[in-house]
């Protein structure tokens, strides 16, 4: 993703990275702060610095729908489930919403935040992509899992969002396996927290180094193994 909002395709060839297609932002979404790809599809979802979710077909070049987040905040992260073609974003400004990809229709606007969000992961399979629920790292301190819904019908959040308190500074990062019920945060201490998604209660606490803010970690949940990466590059792994 460039500053002006265009997005370049590159592979790696004969020891290089080569741009295989770049497509231009069109203007008005501001520079590029996320991204999600599907390779299949060779469908790419943006989100802009200016609270803008696009579409692109990057095999044809071209911008497919435009959404709008209501603002310009951030958008801070994007989970794409491309089989259904929802995606569910959230803003720097707390902002949780809903999308068809296809349309461009905002189906949900998520509320009960009221702190700024950093990172989010959706569980698709609650109990269907129409009605997902989002587990949200928040500036508050807390962790929020919300219940999404694509109609009126269905509720929303009825029941208020379900909060995760523990954290004594920001929470960062976050990464949960739902099906095995377990979720993993950090803040901005470089504390790192494994979280039981039924009783809400912290199972681990342990500290990712003694410097430096970690920017970014992978999970892998079948092997219990959590890679962090820390803003002076270097990398801690934890089993």
């Amino acid at each position: 993703g460039q500053e002006d909002g265009s997005v370049a395709l590159l592979h790696w060839i004969e020891g290089s990275w080569q741009v295989s297609k770049s497509v231009s932002g069109g203007g008005g979404g501001g520079a590029t702060a996320y991204l999600s790809y599907d390779i299949e599809s060779s469908m790419l979802v943006r989100g802009g610095k200016l609270g803008q979710v696009e579409l692109w077909n990057m095999a044809e070049g071209k911008s497919v729908t435009k959404m709008s987040s209501g603002g310009s905040a951030n958008i801070v992260r994007i989970d794409v489930h491309w089989e259904s073609g929802r995606a569910v974003s959230a803003t720097s400004d707390g902002k949780i919403k809903l999308w068809n990809l296809q349309t461009g229709e905002c189906l949900h606007t998520a509320g009960s935040i009221n702190s700024r969000a950093f990172d989010l992961v959706v569980d698709w399979s609650a109990p269907s992509p129409s009605t997902p629920r989002a587990l949200v790292a928040l500036f508050d301190e807390t962790l929020k899992l919300l219940q999404l819904s694509d109609t009126a019908e269905e509720g929303g959040e009825k029941a208020g969002p379900l909060i995760f308190e523990g954290h004594s500074e920001p929470v960062r990062l976050v990464s949960a396996n739902f099906e095995g019920k377990r979720a993993l945060s950090v803040s901005a201490d470089r504390v790192a927290k494994l979280w039981d998604l039924d009783s809400r209660e912290c199972l681990l606490t342990f500290s990712v180094g003694t410097s430096g803010s970690v920017a970014a970690m992978a999970v892998k949940w079948e092997f219990q193994e959590a890679l962090f990466l820390r803003e002076d590059g270097s990398t801690a792994l934890y089993d």
